[in-house]
């Protein structure tokens, strides 16, 4: 039915198919290709963002959903009853729960927590939910449509939320005029605006892509919720190539020349505004993540000589030719959108590797022995740091 029906055609992926609870209707999640500028053919591997489509009881069309943010792979839309979807819907480093009537096209909002939602599932006119922040461990909350909150079902994590952290959302606009937030997380013993500028700890995710949110991170690759508890602020951003504010903003990394500098750059201004706000002192800015985020501490430590004072790189990508020929090729294709040998300047200039050179960081290397990103490249680097 879906292949004949010439009202239906598809510009992407099947991503799902979710029925309603009387089986008259059903939702079918598309993930659209991605169609980069510059470039003849769009791709369907690396999608750009999520469409949704109403259909009848003989999978027939009958509405595109439309809704700010529900148009993100972040998104995760379910039926709560027969009338009415959903979705917890990314926005900047929080997702808002929200509900969508089939009847109307009206959305309003369920539950607007900062924090990220985890694991939504409805039924019968209600919903659950894992809930979490930096500053509270992971719970359980269920809502009923007519309810103005959820309510909480367990406590497993409670000693968690009374770790004294904070956190408090950061706002500029990139040099490109790209409306920009970030969260600044801290000890409640730290005062927001602290009496003086202090450190900071500037953190990014792996990836790329995803959405960075505001959860707890206890881990070494995701230190957000440990740093702040030994009084080291963290800085997290999702920057272009996050699955947060547009379509366009996800496939922003890959357009043109971006991969490599357009976040770096995004993130680095938002530490200037930070440092412009007297909330960070500019000799005491550190940088850290793991494995994309390990490719952005090295690339931004090499874009900006001696801005950041310290730098914590874990199991990073470092070559994108070694990876264009021995590793993950059709990412790195898209995400560059030409091979090596096409434009060999280019892979250089964004390969971390070749730049180590230039790098005069104090640089902490974290990297495991059967790492799929080889160790050899890493120890290279190793080497030219201690060099310099």
């Amino acid at each position: 039915k879906l292949a004949a029906s010439p009202r239906l055609e598809m510009e992407g992926l099947l991503a799902g198919l979710d029925f309603s609870p009387d089986g008259d209707r059903e939702l079918l999640s598309i993930l659209t290709r991605s169609e980069l500028d510059g470039r003849p053919n769009p791709t369907y591997a690396f999608p750009g963002g999520l469409e949704l489509r109403l259909l009848d009881e003989t999978l027939s069309p009958l509405k595109l959903i439309r809704a700010a943010g529900w148009d993100s792979q972040g998104a995760t839309v379910v039926f709560a009853d027969a009338h009415t979807l959903v979705g917890a819907i990314p926005a900047e480093t929080d997702s808002l729960v929200q509900a969508y009537d089939l009847g109307t096209d009206q959305v309003r909002p369920l539950w607007q927590p900062t924090g990220a939602v985890y694991q939504l599932v409805a039924a019968g006119g209600r919903a659950a939910m894992v809930h979490t922040s930096a500053s509270m461990g992971y719970e359980l909350y269920a809502q009923r449509l007519d309810e103005p909150a959820p309510t909480q079902l367990s406590w497993v994590n409670a000693a968690l939320s009374h770790s004294g952290l904070r956190y408090h959302a950061v706002r500029w606009t990139s040099s490109k005029g790209q409306p920009m937030e970030g969260l600044y997380i801290h000890h409640a013993a730290q005062p927001f605006p602290p009496v003086k500028p202090g450190p900071v700890v500037v953190w990014q995710q792996g990836g790329p892509g995803g959405q960075m949110v505001n959860d707890w991170g206890a881990q070494v690759e995701a230190p957000y919720s440990v740093l702040p508890s030994f009084g080291i602020p963290v800085f997290m951003v999702n920057a272009a190539g996050r699955t947060v504010k547009s379509p366009q903003f996800f496939t922003d990394m890959a357009e043109g020349r971006n991969f490599g500098q357009l976040d770096i750059e995004q993130v680095k201004e938002g530490v200037d505004a930070l440092v412009g706000q007297k909330v960070v002192d500019p000799a005491r800015v550190g940088i850290t993540g793991c494995s994309y985020g390990g490719y952005f501490t090295l690339q931004s430590i090499r874009t900006y000589p001696g801005f950041y004072a310290a730098a914590n790189p874990q199991c990073s990508l470092t070559d994108l030719l070694e990876e264009f020929t021995m590793g993950y090729t059709p990412f790195i294709s898209y995400l560059m959108g030409r091979a090596p040998m096409a434009d060999p300047e280019e892979y250089l200039k964004d390969s971390p590797m070749y730049g180590s050179k230039d790098v005069t960081t104090p640089t902490l290397i974290f990297h495991g022995t059967d790492d799929f990103l080889p160790v050899p490249l890493i120890n290279n680097i190793h080497d030219q740091l201690v060099q310099n």
